[in-house]
């Protein structure tokens, strides 16, 4: 809420008071007046006010509630406690002084100062004579500027001030006093929380009545003294509640004992007197709702002061709206102290009603509200209490716990909820928690919750390639059908995710989606619609109903801020679906008040905010989206994916993801064709099929953003010494191992230091699992499982024949391609021999010699080869192998020339490309594309230029560099640079090849056992970046899953590629790990590392440059990107294929912009998928000469039927649209052996 909007009263000297526009809200002779002093517009512990509406005090009397804002305290901290310094809630719990004048507070039957405050000397008498004079004070930690002064004050109550501690105990415990009676529990029991490394205060209470005690015998806390008047907590006990809020399973429990511990002490402060009985379960209850109608009425007040309600409904017309209101309260109050539940309820429900009134006054629009958790990694290992990993809220009990709350509030009260539980740690809970799963599954099925998202870990999509944006889905639903018996209609994140592009729509109407939620979060931001709803709009013509990014809605959407209501009005929205699908019990409104639990109470009998549906429910209960809105990378701009961890940590995960997808991609390829062509034991299908299932799962659980862009600090040596005291606030990691950082040193909200700083005093498992090596470990798993199938089907495809070599020495390479385009590069393969074995070799492809070039090699004492690294050219059809020969010799083969590369050393050149090397500073100082003609790079500057603009400002030009030609072959030729950016040496490898148009990078940075940062968590032109300034300007194309876009704004992430386009001639930039790009000012680079967490030790970063004359969609851009990251497989197997087939290829496809992206087997059937790159309306031919006589469908991407597709001894003809992407299934096509 804007400062414009309060109104402000000037009656208190340097202070602002802030007051209901109601203003006085009765004018009864019961009222009690009680003045609040805040220490900030909406701090955590804003629902305060709503205890003294709790029946025990309505009852009683009537209370007029003033709040006034104080002034902060002096910049000196020893003279206060301050208490809300780590919470990150900027000034929000720390100490104000307040004017405590006579004149100012003498009005007041109640004067309450629930945060750290200081009071002036000046004060002490006119608070003395307040007491005197029948006024009551609750204070908080109160500190005073001297401490004669102190213990005056205390002295003159009958208290003693003995200082402070510098630790608290973790709760504070009940006293055996009748007044702590309400709670009806036991002397000794914990009764509500506290952050242990904060200070509390002492005191002697004296003859004072004291309901808690901070431990056994301890200090008091929470105590009145002997003469009735002055109420004092010796810790910041509501600001230590709220910080536990999202951490500690007993929240609601702690809240509802302070808070029936503070009604209890503001009855004795206005003189009703202590209630020294329990408070049972029916009038708990009855408390809970009296606390909903109290938040309910300030979010009435909040709403008025916006425009345009204020102008349909004045102040004094709510002012006599809540009169009415207040008054029913009352009387509902004083029914059900008596036990008169049934009329109480009549008119609390009247009063109820009344509130909902004043909404329905202010607006028409009709506003609806979901709400629910998500779930975040575990682990499938248990350490024999429990598993491991972070849930989310922390450990697996407490999110059950969390879960089964909030349906019981369900179920209690009618609302809604949604879930957005990962299938990866869903497939965990089933297994360990069976039943209370069931109870969910119910829960669903009654209508109280949805379950949504639906893919199987939290991941960015946009990072990943297609296949693993489709087994997200296809592995994820099926888990969520299985345990919960419910189909995922509903596409929605929360807001600390970022899930989407423009081909999502396809992607989710091909899994049976019906609707999509497009609210941004911090991680990324979505164009704004002025539409109550949308049909999202796919690149390839798609539509699914959707709820957009509403146009002029500037508060976040998670939040049922009044204002989003309001400015919803204001621009004609007729519905408002406002919420999130984040953790439960976070803030609704304002942004620091939780309230969720209130709103939901009083829903069931008038909705106030809005009415709490599930997403079907929504989509079901507001009319039809009436326009459709394609939605680019632009307007789903993916760019914050690095806030959880940084470009420079996520760079491994990517290279890491893309390596072990085209492992596993290959494997159901070899495996599938072993099958088709009948090789593979029958017996062995559903085991293979069982194994690639478990190296996908492996691969997706890598994908969530936990996991992805982890850091390996166990060898990091920490930049600074922890000292005793100075270390971050709890050493806990929600079952992960970080490195324990000094406050001065910790990233805010890195992952490294990602602790309790939201769960004080941990109790959950402290069985450390270090997140980088545990996703090393799955990464692992996977790849073993892929490489071991596809040897595997190899073998399989070479069974049963027995025909040999003519030479028993000579050793078959099979080189396997399974791209759909025949695949021409160079293929690097590395092998181990004994020793006498081999002194020296040719390769040969069945009918001549090829030339290959020895990288590096180690020989025994004799002379002969140990080990040989070598490459060589491969021609290789479509989805395909071919055999190659490695044929040992006592002769040493004669040197090969190149045909084509020409070196020096700051030299290269082939017959594409002319490469210099500034030899002072290791930039590329020149590329010509001699076909083109065409200087590439600014002649002004250098290219592949390491450059930091900030923090720390540095480049690699102003560095003096060593250059060396390392390797001068017939086939590559390498330069090595070697220099250093800011503090971090690097080396880049810069390769070009013979008759091969591409020039590879290959870069490794070394960030330093400490680890390095560059630049800013929050500037995001900071970072460490690899540049490359054109010689042109042009426009700007990147790929992401199944798309090829044109981008307007200067920061992308990509999939393979950003492309430079003039018009006549571009640049394509490749990454395999660093999918971060930046392009301004002509210059085009990619982002290597931006700051948190720290990036630690040596990484290494590999970029191509591919220059073209075509546009990126009708030219080859987008297949040489594709070839660069799907290289070539190389296997040995211990015999030659069947029929010693030199070539073989499974698959052609006869249209270049046709991708093949899988060919896989389910059950009884091959399923085969292509996708269409350049927006071109296309009919394919497909010949699959092994496949003449099967049955051919087209069918959805979760496998159901579309068409019947006619087969032509083989020969299919598929229609495309302009990006679309068409699956085929082939029954019939497994002939097991």
């Amino acid at each position: 809420m804007t400062a414009k909007k309060v109104t402000m009263m000037k009656n208190f000297s340097g202070e602002a008071a802030v007051t209901d526009k109601a203003g006085a809200e009765l004018s009864s002779a019961k009222a009690k007046k009680v003045l609040i002093f805040y220490d900030c517009a909406y701090p955590d512990w804003g629902y305060l006010p709503w205890f003294l509406y709790d029946p025990l005090i309505r009852s009683e009397a009537n209370i007029e509630v003033k709040k006034v804002y104080g002034d902060r305290a002096g910049s000196d901290p020893s003279k206060y406690i301050q208490a809300g310094e780590d919470m990150e809630t900027g000034d929000a719990g720390k100490a104000i002084t307040p004017e405590l004048t006579e004149q100012n507070i003498s009005s007041y039957d109640l004067v309450i100062i629930p945060c750290p405050h200081i009071i002036k000397n000046d004060y002490i008498n006119d608070l003395l004579s307040y007491v005197d004079n029948n006024g009551a004070l609750f204070l908080v930690q109160p500190t005073f500027e001297s401490p004669s002064q102190a213990s005056l004050f205390m002295n003159k109550l009958g208290v003693t001030l003995k200082g402070t501690e510098d630790k608290t105990p973790a709760s504070s415990l009940l006293t055996d006093h009748p007044s702590a009676r309400i709670l009806g529990l036991p002397e000794g029991t914990s009764v509500y929380p506290h952050r242990m490394w904060l200070p509390h205060m002492r005191f002697d209470p004296g003859q004072s009545t004291v309901l808690t005690r901070l431990g056994f015998g301890g200090d008091p806390d929470l105590f009145v003294t002997e003469n009735g008047r002055v109420g004092l907590a010796a810790t910041d006990l509501f600001n230590d509640l709220e910080a536990h809020l999202r951490g500690a399973k007993e929240y609601a429990q702690y809240k509802a004992n302070m808070g029936h511990l503070f009604v209890n002490t503001v009855r004795a402060l206005l003189g009703f007197g202590f209630f020294d009985q329990p408070v049972q379960t029916p009038m708990r209850k009855w408390s809970e709702m009296f606390y909903a109608y109290a938040s309910s009425r300030d979010y009435v007040l909040l709403a008025q002061q916006e425009e345009p309600f204020s102008e349909r409904l004045s102040a004094e017309q709510l002012m006599r709206m809540l009169d009415k209101a207040d008054h029913e309260i009352g009387q509902a109050a004083t029914l059900l102290v008596q036990g008169k539940f049934d009329k109480g309820k009549a008119v609390y429900d009247s009063s109820v009603k009344r509130l909902s009134e004043c909404m329905d006054q202010m607006t028409s629009v009709k506003r609806y509200m979901i709400r629910g958790w998500h779930s975040s990694v575990l682990t499938p290992d248990y350490y024999g209490g429990g598993l491991m990993g972070f849930a989310e809220p922390e450990y697996q009990d407490h999110l059950i716990q969390w879960m089964e709350k909030q349906l019981n509030w369900c179920e209690r009260t009618g609302a809604k909820r949604l879930m957005n539980i990962t299938s990866c740690d869903l497939e965990l809970l089933v297994k360990y928690y069976p039943d209370e799963i069931k109870r969910f599954s119910k829960g669903i099925k009654d209508g109280y919750l949805e379950n949504v998202h639906g893919i199987y870990s939290q991941a960015f999509l946009p990072l990943l390639p297609e296949e693993s944006n489709v087994r997200q889905f296809s592995y994820g639903l099926p888990v969520i059908e299985n345990a919960l018996d419910e189909k995922v209609q509903t596409y929605a994140t929360c807001r600390d995710h970022f899930d989407y592009h423009p081909q999502l729509p396809q992607l989710l109407n091909n899994f049976g989606y019906k609707h999509a939620i497009l609210h941004s979060g911090f991680l990324g931001e979505i164009k704004e619609i002025r539409a109550d709803k949308i049909m999202w709009r796919g690149l390839d013509g798609s539509d699914i109903e959707a709820s957009p990014q509403y146009e002029g809605i500037e508060k976040p959407l998670f939040l049922t801020h009044p204002e989003n209501i309001a400015k919803a009005d204001k621009m004609g929205y007729k519905t408002i679906l406002l919420g999130d699908t984040l953790d439960a019990t976070c803030h609704l409104y304002p942004e620091k008040i939780p309230s969720e639990k209130e709103l939901t109470l009083i829903n069931p009998i008038a909705p106030i905010a809005g009415t709490w549906v599930t997403a079907k429910e929504f989509f079901e209960k507001t009319p039809e989206a009436e326009q459709a809105c394609f939605l680019g990378v632009d307007d789903l701009w993916a760019n914050k994916l690095d806030i959880w961890s940084s470009w420079g940590c996520m760079n491994e995960a990517v290279e890491w993801n893309r390596t072990t997808e085209n492992k596993i991609l290959a494997a159901e390829k070899l495996s599938a064709m072993a099958a088709v062509l009948g090789k593979m034991p029958s017996t062995d299908l559903m085991k293979t099929k069982e194994k690639l299932d478990e190296s996908w799962q492996s691969l997706l659980r890598t994908q969530d953003h936990m996991f992805f862009g982890s850091v390996n600090y166990a060898n990091q040596v920490p930049p600074v010494t922890v000292k005793p005291g100075e270390e971050k606030a709890g050493a806990h990691a929600w079952g992960y191992d970080r490195e324990l950082l000094p406050k001065a040193a910790a990233t805010v909200g890195g992952m490294e230091n990602y602790t309790e700083d939201l769960t004080p005093n941990y109790a959950g498992p402290m069985i450390p699992v270090n997140r980088y090596n545990r996703a090393q470990e799955f990464i692992k798993e996977s790849q073993d499982i892929a490489d071991a199938i596809a040897g595997k089907a190899f073998s399989d495809l070479s069974e049963g024949v027995n025909a040999a070599p003519l030479d028993k020495s000579v050793i078959p390479l099979l080189v396997f391609n399974q791209l759909g385009w025949n695949k021409r590069e160079c293929v690097a393969f590395e092998k181990n021999f004994s020793q006498g074995e081999v002194f020296h070799f040719n390769l040969n492809d069945g009918s001549k010699d090829v030339s290959y070039q020895v990288v590096s090699e180690d020989r025994y004492a004799d002379g002969s080869v140990k080990r040989v690294k070598a490459l060589f050219r491969a021609d290789i059809p479509s989805l395909g192998y071919k055999i190659y020969y490695l044929k040992p010799t006592k002769e040493k083969p004669v040197p090969v020339v190149a045909k084509s590369l020409q070196t020096s050393p700051a030299r290269l050149e082939n017959d594409y490309y002319l490469v210099e090397v500034n030899a002072e500073n290791g930039g590329i100082s020149r590329i010509f594309d001699k076909t083109l003609g065409i200087e590439m790079l600014d002649s002004n500057r250098v290219g592949n230029e390491l450059f930091s603009p900030a923090l720390p400002a540095a480049r690699s030009s102003d560095e003096s560099a060593e250059v060396e030609l390392i390797e001068q072959g017939p086939l590559r030729s390498t330069i090595r640079i070697r220099s250093k950016i800011g503090a971090s040496p690097y080396e880049c490898s810069v390769r070009l090849y013979d008759n091969m148009k591409r020039i590879d990078f290959d870069l490794t940075v070394d960030y330093g056992k400490e680890g390095m940062n560059f630049g800013a968590r929050k500037e995001d032109d900071t970072g460490l970046f690899a540049q490359f300034p054109l010689n042109f300007r042009g426009k700007l194309y990147i790929n992401q899953p199944f798309g090829l876009y044109e981008a307007q704004k200067e920061r992308q992430v990509t999939t393979d590629f950003a492309d430079v386009y003039q018009g006549q001639y571009g640049l394509s930039l490749i990454h395999r790990s660093s999918p971060s790009y930046h392009y301004k000012d002509g210059t085009l680079s990619i982002c290597l590392s931006r700051a948190r967490p720290f990036v630690v030790g040596k990484q290494t970063y590999q970029y191509s440059i591919y220059t073209h004359k075509d546009d990126p969609f009708q030219g080859d851009a987008y297949t040489v990107a594709k070839s660069v990251n799907t290289p070539l497989e190389v296997y040995w197997p211990d015999t030659l294929p069947a029929e010693q087939q030199q070539a073989f290829s499974f698959l052609s496809i006869n249209q270049p912009n046709i991708v093949l992206s899988a060919l896989y087997y389910e059950g009884d059937a091959i399923y085969i998928r292509f996708y269409e790159r350049s927006g071109k309306k296309t009919n394919a031919g497909i010949n699959l000469p092994y496949l003449k006589s099967a049955e051919y469908n087209q069918v959805k991407l979760n496998h159901e039927k579309i068409r019947e597709i006619e087969n032509k001894n083989g020969e299919i003809e598929l229609k495309f649209e302009p990006w679309e992407i068409v699956t085929i299934a082939i029954s019939g096509a497994l002939c097991g052996s």
